[in-house]
This record gives structure tokens, sequence and C-alpha cells, in this order.
């Protein structure tokens, strides 16, 4: 692969991460990219789950409470532009 086309490469796929709204998505390729620690970073080598079906659970559980309220209007979401100048 040509340095040319390493950096299409990589323009193509900062775009598609910009333009997606699918935390999951998100959240894995934060997973990847940003790993907290070795483990972590080990775990996404291996493609281990990092979290626990119960943690999972928990986490599903408080994302839907929040949509919940943010519908509700007791809640203010944050837009995805945020959240990716935060990373």
């Amino acid at each position: 692969m040509t340095t040319m086309e390493l950096e299409a490469y990589r323009a193509e796929l900062a775009r598609a991460i910009l333009e997606t709204e699918d935390w999951n998505l998100l959240d894995k390729v934060r997973r990847i990219v940003l790993p907290k620690s070795k483990k972590r970073a080990k775990a996404v080598e291996e493609e281990e789950p990092v979290m626990s079906d119960e943690e999972v659970r928990e986490g599903l559980k408080e994302a839907f409470r929040c949509l919940k309220l943010e519908r509700e209007g007791k809640l203010k979401a944050i837009p995805i532009e945020e959240v990716l100048d935060e990373l």
C-alpha cells in the first residue's frame, strides 16, 4: 500500500466515523484506538469481551433510562459533535 493509498484509506475511515450515529460502533472504535489499560488493549486484540453480561445489561438499562428522560424533556442530550470533540 502506497502512502497516498494509506492517506485516502485513513480519510475514508475518519469520514465514516464522523458521520455515524451508532454509539455501539463509536464505543468499539474508541476502545480499540484509545485503550485505557493494557488489560483492555489485550482484550481488544484477543477479541474477548471487556464487559460482563451483567455490565452490558446495566449499561443498556441506564442508556434506556436516559433516553426516556431525554424524550420527556427532563434530560438534555449531548450532540455527537461534542462527544467526538472530547475524544
